[in-house]
């Protein structure tokens, strides 16, 4: 059973939470902490710029991270097309050869197809006439 007032699970909500664009923000800030009042240590002016630049790396991830979600749902999406090519293949290799009896082996089809195939289907039927 889960506890919904749990404290580690408040915990990790926050974590999850800053688990974004928001942890180079707290990076940032631990940087412009540790510059503006310097220690007479120079390691800390190092620290301090090694914590912007993890600050930097962290956005270019995040960044880097968008694209190949991006990438992953146009493969998808070319994928969902392509498994219908073989069946209007198999139709076609059986002689069905004329625009007409091409169009009815479609519309015998129809309920297997997507909606978005339906969409595209639609927009080729109404350029070729």
């Amino acid at each position: 059973m889960r506890n919904e007032t749990s404290r580690v699970l408040g915990c990790w909500s926050v974590v999850l939470w800053l688990d974004t664009w928001k942890k180079s923000l707290i990076y940032w800030a631990a940087a412009a902490a540790i510059l503006l009042s310097p220690h007479t240590l120079w390691l800390t002016s190092v620290s301090g710029g090694l914590l912007i630049g993890l600050g930097v790396f962290h956005l270019l991830l995040l960044y880097k991270m968008k694209l190949e979600a991006k990438e992953a749902l146009l493969e998808a999406k070319e994928d969902s097309y392509d498994r219908y090519e073989d069946e209007m293949d198999a139709e076609v290799a059986e002689g069905v050869n004329t625009a007409a009896s091409c169009h009815d082996s479609t519309l015998k089809m129809l309920p297997r197809l997507s909606a978005a195939l339906l969409a595209d289907y639609a927009f080729f039927v109404s350029l070729t006439g």
